[in-house]
């Protein structure tokens, strides 16, 4: 697969392009970001972004949601090839939204949930990427625990409920601004995360 250096020059725009509209969604939500703040982030042409999306701002913003969802489903396979046991990975993946969280000085929490609470009937598209994520997500979980030894029609119920936790716990964390309703997610899951438990 080529590098990112050896990309033709319009995916490189593109790849760009999405990227800065993430962070951008990321950090005021899709209803709060205009197309034209987009182009001003991107620092690319207007014509660059009708170019690669020339439906718009929905178009963008669920090749965003496409891209985080790479992105998170990237880092809990990493999350749990690190680590020693399914509920040391939860710690990580946990940890690693918390950082983010303390960095942007609680103004974001996990940018595919930003985006979702935003849609609508009118962003049909952008809603069913945000479904897709979710799902995604999901399957990564559930296949890594019954790698790690928990049963197999246990397993997706156990990563809903996870992932369920850790979604509410980002929105409770960052408007009280506090990584502690993350920490407790992880002290009272950890019982159901230990494998001799969870058979």
């Amino acid at each position: 697969m080529a590098g990112p250096s050896k990309l033709p020059k319009g995916e490189k725009t593109r790849d760009r392009l999405v990227a800065s509209a993430l962070a951008t969604f990321h950090a005021q939500g899709y209803r709060g970001t205009g197309l034209n703040q987009l182009i001003q982030e991107s620092g690319f042409p207007r014509g660059s972004l009708y170019f690669h999306f020339p439906d718009g701002k929905e178009a963008i913003a669920t090749a965003a949601v496409v891209l985080a969802q790479d992105v998170i489903g990237q880092g809990i396979d990493m999350a749990f090839a690190a680590a020693s046991s399914p509920l040391e990975a939860l710690k990580l993946i946990v940890d690693g939204f918390a950082r983010e969280l303390a960095a942007s000085n609680y103004a974001r929490g996990c940018p595919v949930t930003t985006i979702a609470l935003e849609t609508g009937e009118d962003t049909p598209a952008l809603g069913l990427a945000c479904a897709q994520s979710y799902q995604d997500w999901l399957a990564r979980i559930a296949r890594h625990l019954v790698a790690a030894g928990i049963a197999a029609e246990r397993a997706p119920r156990l990563a809903t409920f996870a992932l369920s936790a850790i979604e509410g716990a980002l929105i409770l964390a960052r408007t009280g601004r506090s990584r502690a309703p993350l920490d407790d997610v992880v002290a009272e899951i950890a019982p159901l995360f230990h494998t001799r438990n969870a058979r």
